[in-house]
């Protein structure tokens, strides 16, 4: 082959490179997105009950500053959203949404504290199951940082490889449109993630 051919073959290979890049910058991105609208739906759940504690002469004044803060945390969120910050953006929302579990669960003092959210469909329930796993993997990925203590980490090891392997199976589930399976298999799944955080002291319900 020609030098020419060759430099030909060299700019097309770079092409198909950067071309594979981009599509993979654009499905994390995708992704990131999908991840920071639902923290930002999960928090929209508990911000009634938050509302509601900020009623109580007891516990109101904490209740309404720990929404000041969550709301600012959102804040800072969308604006690094809205410059293509994404990662940066989804570690503000899980502090936002962190803070709003731990705020609910201290302020309850072990009071038991529900929410529900409703689907359209079966598929859709499984859609924001898979998001809600990969938000808590995130999560626990975050606390992770830094801890030396190597029974804990062996543990949350432990928990989060049972996670993957039964997220693994749902989605296999998923692709066969047995969603009600796939869900109950998540619901499993996040199950562990749970252990996992609790294991790192993030208090969860």
């Amino acid at each position: 082959m020609s030098r020419g051919g060759q430099a030909v073959l060299g700019v097309l290979a770079a092409a198909a490179m950067a071309n594979g890049a981009i599509a993979e910058d654009v499905a994390g991105n995708s992704f990131l997105r999908e991840t920071l609208r639902s923290i930002d739906e999960e928090v929209g759940a508990y911000r009634p009950i938050l509302m509601s504690m900020g009623k109580d002469h007891r516990v109101g004044r904490d209740s309404r500053e720990a929404l000041d803060r969550i709301d600012a945390l959102l804040g800072d969120a969308r604006r690094l959203a809205k410059e293509t910050r994404l990662a940066e953006a989804v570690r503000q929302g899980e502090q936002a949404k962190r803070l709003a579990i731990e705020t609910m669960v201290r302020l309850k003092s072990g009071e038991t504290v529900t929410h529900s959210l409703t689907f359209a469909t079966p598929a859709d329930e499984c859609d924001y199951e898979m998001r809600r796993f990969e938000s808590n993997v995130m999560l626990v990925n975050m606390n992770l940082e830094g801890l030396g203590d190597p029974r804990v980490r062996e543990r949350v090891a432990a928990a989060m490889a049972v996670a993957e392997e039964l997220k693994a199976e749902a989605i296999g589930l998923a692709a066969t449109r047995r969603y009600l399976d796939a869900v109950k298999k998540m619901e499993v799944a996040n199950g562990f993630l749970t252990r996992a955080l609790q294991a790192l002291g993030v208090p969860t319900f």
